[in-house]
């Protein structure tokens, strides 16, 4: 037992200097300004995810594109891109949410293999 307390401890000090890594992989100024919005946020947060979140952007025919969140290598929400204003900050609330949402699920998977 006190081996593993040991192990968790070392873990967590690694994660906790990448808690809250974002990652910029847009293309066009929508996904720019996207990222700007979702970063002022999440940077805000106090219990950000261990995990990196990554967000992508697909540029699709004429001037649409798709964003993508991804966490774990895993997309966990996608839309497509709209230049209004009011639009990228749905789509923020939603994506925090979502990033919410999922780390709620991966710590009560996690937690239910702590013996």
């Amino acid at each position: 037992m006190i081996f593993l307390k040991k192990v968790a401890k070392i873990e967590e000090e690694v994660f906790s200097e990448i808690k809250g890594l974002t990652i910029d992989e847009t293309k066009s100024k929508v996904g720019k300004d996207f990222y700007d919005l979702f970063y002022i946020q999440y940077s805000q947060i106090p219990d950000k995810s261990a995990s990196a979140v990554t967000i992508t952007e697909l540029p699709l025919r004429g001037t649409s594109g798709q964003i993508s969140i991804e966490m774990d290598d895993k997309v966990i929400y996608s839309f497509m891109t709209n230049p209004g204003e009011d639009y990228l900050k749905e789509q923020l609330a939603a994506t925090l949410k979502t990033i919410k949402e999922f780390n709620a699920r991966k710590n009560l998977i996690k937690n239910e293999f702590i013996y």
